[in-house]
């Protein structure tokens, strides 16, 4: 009988202590655990780095490693650094804390001397794992035991083959620099039993052979003889030109240990690392080196490890100590040799010995065998469809209710972004409206001509604007800068003679201002003149819809905004287009029907829908501010307009606005970066004389039951694939084509203006697999498949 023990220690560092457990178990039944803590020792990762730069600058001769290491230079000797690492190690094991105290002695009270006893060290931080176990006290008292790593990740599947005549072994040797991999053979052929079969051996070979040779030949036992590191990534050398990790073999690792592979064996320097990227494809035992190993004792380990092993058939972890302990020998030569040495083993695999690695299971037939699965168990068809259909309402029904709730809206409004950035380039620049902007050498400009600004732009200067303006036929000028304070008589005079000048004033009671009092427009202007220009800001600040109307605008005289006041004058004034609603009071011009959001369109949910909003349709052209031509206010003043402009531009709309950064508010767009305000008003305005003049796309949602039908469908989907597909490699393959698919659907929709749910579909197709592992479903029994098909297996 033996007993496993795994000392498992937790959360914590070596500053405030860590949690431990003991759990000692009987032929793997849970006998007893036990909770505690270990005190604080922070000396211990120093005295082990002490101990390793020590170790590392020491001369023995040649390594199995290739590159140079650089220690930090010490001048304590390998002996001493070792001797303190050691007693603080111990003392910090029988210390009398008493948190520690309960683990102490529940060891000493449930195991024997004489006691078979596996101990598993149990741990994540890379310090616990490089420390030399096998020199405290509280394990070396039990004479019939040894310690290992545990390595456990995922849960242990014991492979079962038929019995066999032979103990496979694939030896591979690899990069040889100052070094004797080929002893390493010959210990193999001198010292394993007659019932021992060498492969062919891999020397020095390609990275291509060697993953065949794992797929293909059944071994029981993997060798490599070489160099090898841990730093940085764990790699081995298997030619002058070619190094691996563990995951350049993953799937042929995988393959050979589901074939029988026990245990592997990297004769080889500093290997730790490569036991932790072996630990996850459940194989049994892994044999590495904890520190850069001298060639001469790399061949002595083998030679008393066979023996051991091999000849005495003794069982791992007793061959494993033997060969440790007898590299003692050598330490008057090499100091501390015998620390290098680790054995790291699965907790949930048994007893490893060479007999056993010959013997099988012979009644294959008997075996509970079944292909691999996604986590579904295998049921009748009927089942299956009952099975289907109530994951895929379960799971339609909670992405829904997550979807109320506003919790994927940050996600969809993402995708959205993504959509509206991937939309192809409009390669004109809207016609109909001109930029007149106002920077920083606009107001420095005026400045040095004694204007007298109140703001941004003085009357006097925009009094010299408008009679440049006069010069195209029948222009529309809009004032996108605030004049609170009114208008000079002569300025005021010019304006209310032109019926098509509008200038903006902002509204105290929208969504991104709460707080805000508002600005209200000039009070020697028609109220018809004047509009708000808010902008609706979402949670991450960034601009995607527009606010056409609201009820209440005040200290605003009208309820339109800055941009549809002027497209309502444009529209009916230049083109004798007439703004009309319908029964639901949608706007209307012609055959083009606008209809506002709500609390729940698309994406949004929950939002603040007062007003009349509709979504922007941002024409990109390169960048949403370069979409529009422009000149500058001093360009204006000083040159007057282009005569090409004013010959190609008949009745533009022209917008005035600031760009300087102490008067112009940046904007976040979907395009990832901040424009001003005259930029995003400009894009309003062209959104909605394109959509009416042109047929121009909006952007348009479906029906909360349709998107919900919409859902339930890839959900649907989903239950399809992982009720069919039973291997989760092809199942994860089948799932991304399908979100592909659906991806590549949403865009094409979105390119004709459709926002449609992407973020919630591709939660059911992923969804559908969970819900199913979730659901309590019968299993069936292997009897139910043929027999020839389990005995294939």
């Amino acid at each position: 009988m033996i007993k496993i023990v795994q000392f498992k220690i937790g959360a914590g560092d070596f500053e405030r202590g860590f949690l431990v457990s003991l759990r000692i178990q009987v032929n793997h039944q849970p006998d007893i655990e036990i909770d505690g803590e270990l005190p604080p020792a922070p000396e211990i990762p120093q005295l082990y780095r002490d101990w390793q730069a020590a170790y590392g600058t020491q001369g023995m001769g040649v390594y199995r490693a290739l590159e140079v290491v650089e220690e930090e230079v010490t001048h304590i000797s390998v002996q001493d650094s070792a001797k303190a690492l050691e007693v603080r190690l111990n003392d910090w094991l029988n210390g009398a804390d008493g948190r520690f105290r309960p683990v102490r002695e529940g060891l000493l009270s449930y195991l024997q001397e004489r006691d078979r006893i596996r101990f598993l060290i149990r741990a994540n931080d890379n310090i616990l794992w490089q420390l030399p176990w096998h020199l405290c006290d509280l394990f070396q008292r039990y004479p019939n035991s040894d310690i290992a790593l545990h390595i456990a990740q995922n849960p242990f599947t014991p492979v079962n083959r038929p019995q066999q005549t032979h103990v496979r072994l694939l030896t591979i040797l690899g990069e040889a620099t100052d070094i004797n991999v080929d002893a390493d053979l010959n210990l193999l052929q001198d010292n394993l039993p007659n019932d021992a079969k060498i492969l062919e051996p891999l020397i020095a070979s390609r990275r291509e052979t060697i993953n065949n040779a794992l797929w293909q030949q059944q071994a029981d036992i993997l060798f490599f003889a070489g160099h090898s590191t841990s730093r940085q990534a764990g790699r081995f050398f298997i030619n002058e030109t070619e190094s691996l990790t563990i995951k350049d073999l993953k799937y042929a690792l995988r393959q050979a240990i589901s074939q029988g592979l026990k245990l592997a064996i990297f004769n080889s320097c500093d290997g730790l690392q490569l036991a932790r990227d072996l630990s996850d494809l459940q194989i049994p035992a892994i044999i590495v080196m904890r520190e850069r190993i001298p060639d001469e004792a790399a061949q002595r380990f083998l030679e008393y490890f066979l023996t051991a092993f091999a000849q005495e058939q003794k069982p791992l972890y007793t061959a494993v100590r033997e060969a440790r302990e007898r590299l003692h020998g050598l330490e008057n030569r090499y100091p501390c040799v015998s620390w290098l040495p680790v054995l790291c083993q699965h907790p949930q695999a048994e007893e490893l010995t060479w007999p056993k690695m010959r013997q099988g299971e012979e009644r294959v037939e008997k075996m509970p065998v079944s292909p691999p699965q996604s986590g579904f168990r295998p049921v009748s068809w009927g089942k299956r469809v009952q099975l289907g259909v109530l994951a895929t309402v379960l799971v339609t029904g909670g992405i829904v209710g997550l979807r109320s709730l506003g919790w994927l809206q940050p996600f969809e409004l993402w995708a959205y972004d993504q959509f509206m950035r991937l939309q192809p380039g409009e390669v004109q620049k809207d016609p109909r409206i001109l930029l007149v902007t106002v920077d920083a050498e606009d107001i420095a400009y005026q400045d040095e001509r004694n204007m007298e600004r109140n703001g941004s732009i003085s009357d006097q200067a925009l009094l010299l604007l408008l009679d440049k303006l006069n010069q195209f036929q029948s222009p529309t000028i809009g004032l996108n800068i605030y004049r609170p304070h009114g208008l000079n008589k002569r300025l005021a005079r010019q304006v209310q003679q032109n019926q098509h000048f509008y200038i903006t004033c902002k509204a105290a009671s929208v969504e991104d201002d709460n707080n805000n009092q508002g600005v209200a427009s000039p009070s020697n202007l028609s109220p018809r003149q004047s509009g708000f220009n808010n902008f609706l800001k979402d949670g991450d600040g960034t601009v995607r819809r527009v606010l056409l109307t609201q009820q209440d605008a005040t200290p605003c005289p009208s309820k339109f905004s800055f941009s549809s006041a002027i497209a309502l004058d444009y529209l009916s004034r230049i083109h004798n287009i007439q703004l009309s609603s319908n029964s639901q009071e949608d706007w209307q011009w012609k055959e083009l029907t606008i209809q506002g959001l709500t609390r729940h369109t698309s994406g949004y949910q929950g939002i603040d829908a007062r007003g009349y909003q509709i979504m922007i349709n941002y024409r990109a052209y390169s960048r949403p501010e370069t979409a529009f031509h422009k000149l500058s206010l001093r360009d204006i003043l000083e040159n007057g307009i282009p005569e090409r402009w004013l010959q190609e531009y008949e009745s533009p709309i022209i917008l005035i606005g600031t760009t300087e950064s102490s008067y112009a508010k940046l904007f976040r767009t979907p395009y990832g970066e901040e424009i001003q305000g005259i930029f995003i008003e400009a894009q309003q305005l062209s959104q909605l004389l394109s959509a009416v003049l042109e047929g121009r796309t909006l952007i348009w949602s479906w029906s909360q039951w349709i998107e919900i039908i919409w859902i339930f469908v890839w959900s649907t989907v989903g239950v399809v694939l992982t009720l069919l597909i039973r291997y989760p490699r092809f199942l994860r393959l089948a799932q991304g084509v399908t979100v592909i698919l659906l991806t590549g659907v949403c865009y094409l929709l979105f390119l004709q203006g459709g926002w449609i749910p992407l973020i919630p579909a591709a939660m059911g197709i992923f969804g559908a697999e969970v819900a199913l592992k979730l659901l309590p479903i019968p299993s069936r029994k292997i009897q139910s498949y043929p027999r020839h098909f389990a005995q294939k297996l």
